[in-house]
């Protein structure tokens, strides 16, 4: 998962593991932009639901 913060703004971006040697690709389609922190944690778990 990659997580970037700009101010109050944290985009949190889910990602998929290609294979061992590959990395990793961002599954910029499935970013979730949260600036409300009462939906951080839901987002965060959302995030996380969907990487692969």
């Amino acid at each position: 998962m990659s997580i970037h913060a700009v101010g109050d703004t944290i985009t949190l971006t889910p990602m998929h593991n290609r294979s061992p040697g590959s990395g990793f690709e961002h599954l910029v389609d499935l970013s979730r932009v949260v600036s409300d922190p009462t939906v951080l944690g839901k987002a965060l778990r959302d995030a996380l639901a969907a990487a692969t």
